[in-house]
């Protein structure tokens, strides 16, 4: 067994919220197809690595207040995974030029991309590398895999794999989203869109070039009453 899950197993059941945050993120996961249970024989078949996990908590927000934290960087015989990852290229604009962009115009959009990370896969080759143990806080069972077929926030790759994929996927679709295009390219910093136009006309065109897209954004008008809904 390992000793890092059941560390985490004993901090969670001494806080009943954290606990009940903690199982309906590996929950969802589950549902939504972000992660796998693996069957013994495969686990057997394809050894890979297995992740450490812990929680942090997070009392402002406002919805779940405990984010789930795997541990790229934690070390087996001295390497981690993260030892072995390239982190890749910085590919995200530098932010005073995205504030200068969001402050040169009278109206003001702001856009971000939920769950980020978990929304680009991992290549079926690599998802062995990107397992944890899990048996639903009851330290009475054996413990679960499960493998992550999505980014894995805390792999040292991961803001570079996310920004490649978002930009390329803008640049596909430039002809067909052309002012979406602009603002992801030139005003995104990580999964935060922040730009501006010259009048209401022109933020509700974008507004909609985001949300064909396939983005999410807030409407913010410093000196207009046009607001439009986020959903």
């Amino acid at each position: 067994m390992s000793p890092f899950l059941c560390y985490t197993e004993l901090k969670l059941l001494k806080h009943s919220e954290m606990a009940h945050d903690y199982q309906a993120t590996i929950t969802s996961y589950l549902q939504q197809g972000y992660i796998r249970k693996l069957p013994d024989i495969e686990m057997k078949q394809i050894p890979g690595w297995l992740l450490p996990h812990f929680p942090v908590s997070r009392p402002e927000r406002q919805t779940i207040k405990t984010r789930i934290v795997f541990d790229a960087s934690a070390k087996h015989k001295g390497v981690s995974l993260n030892d072995e990852i390239l982190p890749g290229p910085k590919l995200q604009k530098d932010l005073v030029d995205i504030l200068l962009r969001l402050r040169r115009n009278p109206i003001a959009l702001v856009a971000d991309i939920s769950q980020m990370y978990l929304r680009i896969q991992i290549a079926p080759m690599d998802r062995r590398y990107f397992r944890f143990l899990w048996r639903d806080l009851d330290m009475t069972r054996k413990s679960e895999v499960y493998e992550f077929e999505r980014v894995v926030f805390g792999k040292k790759s991961a803001p570079f794999e996310t920004q490649y994929t978002i930009q390329e996927h803008a640049r596909k679709h430039q002809n067909q989203f052309p002012a979406a295009e602009e603002t992801v390219l030139e005003s995104t910093y990580m999964d935060d869109s922040m730009d501006s136009t010259v009048d209401e006309q022109n933020a509700i065109d974008l507004y909609h070039n985001y949300h064909s897209f396939g983005r999410r954004p807030v409407y913010m008008p410093e000196n207009g009453s046009a607001i439009l809904p986020t959903s």
